[in-house]
């Protein structure tokens, strides 16, 4: 996850954020990335592990020095909603000009159940989104969620009728949720099932 706030309140809101990206592949690239080309920017680097978090922190610095004091760690479980809350609360004690950006980034693939994935790629981002919004900046703010094409490509595959379901843009939260409880309760009898119903799972995420 990533939080992005301005440190130049004169600079235009919609290039300067807070991130908040995970600890390593694509979230760490992407802190490093926006560190690079946004000299005004800050980054909060969230980790479930602090330790490795505060690696990542300490790797993006020595190789882009120009980052030291923009870059921090915030300890962060998606999976907990009393550590959102707490990294929540200390985003808004620590960032008072709110923040301008907000990265879902954490996700995890096959090897789970399928509710274990359910709560880190589809729990995990709307808990954030809900805990966080009331953080980011009502003009230019942006959240960005970042996913894999397994979701659409699963979608794609699917009869019309069943299909219907993830491309209906007027279902709301409380309809997405049952369709995924629904999932957890699927024996996975093989690799096929397995696979069918974690990627079903997965879809409402990928695609609302």
């Amino acid at each position: 996850m990533l939080y992005l706030y301005n440190n130049d309140t004169n600079h235009n809101p919609l290039l300067n954020n807070r991130i908040y990206p995970r600890n390593k592949g694509i979230g760490k690239a992407l802190c490093a990335a926006i560190l690079e080309s946004q000299p005004t920017v800050s980054v909060l680097l969230g980790s479930r592990d602090p330790s490795l978090g505060s690696e990542a922190v300490q790797s993006i610095i020595s190789s882009l020095p120009s980052a030291e004091g923009r870059i921090e760690c915030l300890e962060l479980d998606v999976t907990s909603p009393s550590s959102i809350s707490t990294a929540a609360s200390r985003t808004k004690d620590s960032c008072p000009q709110g923040l301008y950006g907000i990265v879902n980034n954490a996700g995890v693939g096959f090897g789970r159940s399928i509710k274990e994935t359910v709560t880190v790629n589809t729990l995990g981002p709307k808990r954030i989104n809900d805990e966080f919004m009331q953080l980011l900046n009502k003009e230019g703010g942006r959240i960005v969620n970042i996913a894999s094409a397994s979701g659409p490509n699963f979608v794609a595959k699917l009869a019309d009728e069943e299909k219907g379901f993830y491309q209906d843009y007027d279902l709301g939260w409380d309809d997405v949720q049952r369709k995924m409880e629904g999932c957890w309760y699927q024996p996975d009898y093989d690799n096929t099932g397995e696979h069918w119903t974690r990627s079903e799972a997965m879809s409402c995420y990928r695609n609302f």
